[in-house]
């Protein structure tokens, strides 16, 4: 889901870039493309069975495990969760979200760049 988010805020302009002390910079939005293709590849072939033919025995029960606790994170969501999950609190410092102010003189002033 993070991926997902984080891919389709960039590909819509919506991002909001805090940086942190580690960034991957410009690769950072083609090593989450990467690593989706990687899950969504691995989601789908850790839930085939090893053996042909499948009988009770040698079934893999990936699928069922995994619709029992995505079942399990609905109901939960749906009676508890919309109204008391706050989400994570970021302590960010004021200065970091009010923008600069403007430079009085443009040719020598340093510029800034903001990734929005």
């Amino acid at each position: 889901m993070p991926l997902i988010a984080r891919i389709m805020a960039y590909a819509t302009n919506h991002m909001k870039v805090i940086p942190g002390p580690y960034t991957l910079g410009k690769y950072s939005v083609w090593l989450n493309i990467v690593g989706l293709i990687f899950l969504v590849f691995t989601s789908i072939t850790f839930n085939f069975p090893t053996i042909n033919p499948v009988n009770k025995d040698n079934m893999n029960y990936t699928s069922a495990a995994i619709g029992v606790i995505g079942l399990i994170s609905v109901v939960t969501w749906v009676t508890t969760g919309r109204t008391s999950f706050t989400g994570p609190q970021i302590a960010v410092p004021a200065e970091m979200l009010e923008p600069p102010a403007p430079a009085k003189d443009e040719a020598s002033a340093e510029k800034i760049f903001y990734t929005s």
